[in-house]
């Protein structure tokens, strides 16, 4: 049972980004952005302890209103370059030093994806539980329907046959920040995802928003407020 174990969710929130400035705080419909991915994480059956990790101050006032815990992220870690499994790698130590406390499993909660529902969340979590001795971590995918070709000399040359069916193309997928899970000790000795990779489909589009640029907080608050 998913009880017997300790799961642990980490929202990374750093206070600097290039496409949308201060948007780990930006107001979207009327409130920061990450109190979302806060209140989701609060309202799941599953989390024994929910961990926001940034460098910023008005992100750490925010977060520790909201009732979570905050731990103070180095500012090494904290840029443009800096590796999500390096942040998270710093507080497994953390909590594992000053509180005796290890997981069994974290869950990544990225404040980009404002759309993700607990449902979703929880759902998640189950599907990982039940098949984690076959993998190394769960990645949510949202499918993609395309066509894919090149223009060669002003030339249009399409990879698939002309006048295929939609149904009959080979599916495509991409990555979204939805929702990461991997399994503490994985995150301990690996610096990516593994290559067993269980893949969560993101069926609902709203939920694979990642928020990079103006225009993607546009949409999320026009799906948000209508």
């Amino acid at each position: 049972m998913i009880k017997s174990k300790k799961v642990l969710a980490i929202i990374p929130a750093r206070g600097g980004s290039k496409g949308v400035l201060r948007k780990n705080i930006k107001l979207l419909a009327g409130k920061p952005l990450i109190k979302y991915a806060i209140e989701s994480a609060q309202k799941s059956k599953y989390f024994d302890k929910i961990v926001v990790s940034t460098d910023d101050k008005e992100i750490i006032e925010i977060s520790k209103e909201s009732g979570v815990l905050v731990i103070k992220r180095p500012k090494r870690l904290a840029t443009d370059s800096s590796p999500i499994m390096d942040s998270i790698r710093h507080v497994l130590d953390f909590l594992k030093n000053k509180d005796k406390y290890v997981s069994d499993f974290v869950v990544i909660l990225q404040p980009t994806s404002p759309l993700r529902t607990t449902e979703t969340i929880n759902l998640a979590i189950e599907k990982f539980f039940k098949n984690h001795r076959n993998y190394d971590s769960l990645v949510p995918l949202f499918p993609l329907e395309i066509k894919t070709g090149k223009v060669i000399n002003n030339i249009y040359q399409p990879k698939y046959k002309l006048g295929v069916n939609r149904q009959e193309l080979q599916k495509v997928y991409k990555e979204c920040g939805t929702i990461f899970i991997l399994k503490t000790n994985f995150v301990n000795i690996k610096k990516d995802f593994g290559r067993k990779i269980f893949p969560f489909i993101i069926k609902d589009h709203k939920e694979s928003i990642d928020i990079d640029t103006e225009d993607d907080f546009k949409k999320a608050e026009h799906f948000l407020i209508s």
